[in-house]
């Protein structure tokens, strides 16, 4: 069905505040609420380990996700322009973010 995770951004103590996010939901079971039980799952996690920041990067491709993730109060703070490459195409990679209350 899917995963999440939520893991440490960077080891710099100035970073101790923000975390990276990671999920996938296979295609099959998106639109169902998993994505939305997971960020919720990662959030109060997050919450627990006094992170203030979530961060997570998106495929530029993935505008279904990009979307997700602003219905869910993250901001796009920018792109890294053509850095990934999948089966020889070139695309961005979205920035995305958000404060925890």
């Amino acid at each position: 069905m899917g995963f999440c995770l939520l893991e440490v951004y960077s080891s710099l103590s100035t970073f101790s505040e923000v975390a990276e996010i990671m999920y996938y939901i296979d295609k099959d079971y998106t639109g169902k609420g998993i994505g939305t039980i997971a960020l919720k799952k990662l959030e109060d996690e997050a919450r627990k380990r006094k992170i203030r920041k979530l961060l997570a990067d998106i495929s530029s491709d993935n505008i279904s996700s990009i979307k997700f993730h602003e219905k869910n109060g993250f901001i796009e703070y920018g792109r890294l322009k053509n850095i990934a490459n999948k089966f020889h195409r070139y695309f961005s990679v979205v920035l995305m973010g958000k404060e925890l209350d």
